[in-house]
């Protein structure tokens, strides 16, 4: 049987009277001022640069041949131009995240920046950190990508919702779960790791300092290294060990000689460079182009 050819209509917001061209976005049908695009975006530019003259069935200029953008919803070219025709106080959270990939799409900096400084507001709480993660790669924003990478991997896995697992995709969500694996597994080898005691010339009991220096290093500091409740970073860490806890029964000068060794060792920032291998390896060579061209389709993984 012959495939049924999809129903396409005309958009009943943006199919505008004195319009100059038709754009077709899934099975939708739009019809918008070039000028308006072609001012904010030099994606647009390029891409109407149709020839002067007669222009009969050039793409775009009739409704029967429209100008396609592949590989974008509808609802994202629909927030698009409710930013450019219709602009309103109040988005809600899939509008920004629409506005922030359109204007990162076609290199529209004032939509993009709208965007990020909405989703980043103190009252948009619920773009969660595996989201931020997700479109920071899609925006090629570094900053995104680092901070909420780290917040991720301290989450436990639960914490990702089916619906966040099912927007970023099995790869984004497979680096996650081993970037975390790993840097679980490096702190629970601290706890067969117990660095040694620097003591000084004045000690007169190593022995109590040694076994003092073991039972704070595995009851009291590791014990809250390992609270996955709340995810201590390695800079924490540092300032835990140094200024939180307890050496009880050690020399006082035995006990801030230790923790300085431990922390100028650098052995916390060793979880820092498992982070940053994932982030630099995996997560950064996948972000895409600013327009979207430049990687074929098995270099994108997360669409």
């Amino acid at each position: 049987m012959p495939e049924e050819q999809a129903v396409v209509t005309r958009s009943e917001q943006h199919y505008i009277e004195d319009g100059n061209l038709f754009v077709r976005v899934q099975n939708t049908i739009y019809l918008i001022h070039r000028s308006t695009f072609t001012k904010r975006s030099p994606v647009f530019q390029d891409m109407f640069a149709f020839p002067q003259g007669d222009a009969v069935g050039v793409e775009g200029t009739v409704e029967e041949n429209p100008l396609c953008l592949a590989g974008l919803d509808a609802s994202d070219w629909d927030a698009l131009l409710d930013f450019l025709y219709r602009p309103k106080p109040h988005w809600s959270l899939n509008e920004l995240i629409s506005l922030l990939k359109c204007g990162h799409r076609y290199q529209m900096q004032d939509v993009y920046d709208y965007a990020r400084l909405g989703l980043t507001a103190s009252g948009k709480s619920n773009l969660s950190p595996i989201l931020k993660l997700y479109y920071g790669i899609i925006c090629n924003n570094l900053e995104w990508i680092s901070s909420s990478f780290r917040t991720v991997v301290g989450l436990p896995l639960n914490f990702i919702s089916d619906n966040e697992a099912a927007t970023i995709g099995l790869f984004l969500f497979r680096q996650v779960a081993l970037a975390r694996d790993e840097v679980m597994a490096f702190r629970s080898r601290l706890v067969t790791h117990t660095p040694a005691v620097i003591h000084h010339k004045r000690c007169k009991s190593r022995d109590v300092c040694d076994m003092s220096w073991r039972y704070i290093w595995h009851c009291g500091f590791l014990r809250i290294y390992h609270d996955l409740n709340e995810f201590m970073t390695s800079t924490k860490a540092e300032h835990e060990l140094l200024g939180d806890t307890s050496c009880l029964h050690m020399y006082p000068s035995c006990a801030e000689a230790t923790k300085k060794a431990v922390v100028d060792s650098g052995l916390f920032r060793n979880e820092d460079e498992i982070i940053q291998r994932y982030v630099s390896q995996w997560v950064r060579p996948q972000i895409l182009a600013p327009n979207g061209a430049g990687q074929d389709e098995s270099t994108q993984p997360y669409y």
